[in-house]
């Protein structure tokens, strides 16, 4: 989840920060906007619904997912290993330079979201 978590945030937060929403409402927002059979919903039907419990929700889930380090290294560590996978792409295939592209620049708005610009990776691309 830490990849979809940044979208999933960006679009709950809207909610979360909402003060006219009852937070026992929030709780079944935040309940129905989480995929079944996922680490997340589980940890979120874990709780009984509760005003009381949908802080413990949010803070419970922000402790797993919503980690900066940890989405960074995730983003890092991808945005590595399709920079390495460089040479497996056809230069004669426009589609897959458009979709190494694509990638990149998600990536890299990614890692722009969550405060790392290009100049704080710039130096290990260079040894690449």
């Amino acid at each position: 989840m830490p990849r979809s978590w940044v979208s999933f945030w960006a679009q709950f937060c809207r909610i979360h920060e909402d003060e006219s929403i009852m937070e026992e409402d929030k709780f079944k927002y935040v309940l129905s906007s989480l995929k079944p059979k996922t680490k997340a919903r589980d940890i979120v039907e874990n709780y009984p619904p509760s005003k009381d419990n949908y802080p413990k929700v949010i803070e419970h889930l922000m402790s797993l997912f919503g980690r900066k380090d940890l989405l960074i290294e995730v983003y890092i560590r991808d945005f590595l290993a399709l920079v390495n996978s460089k040479s497996y792409i056809k230069l004669t295939d426009l589609y897959d330079i458009y979709i190494y592209i694509y990638k990149l620049g998600s990536y890299i708005r990614a890692l722009e979201t969550l405060g790392v610009t290009t100049s704080n990776y710039a130096a290990m691309l260079i040894l690449l």
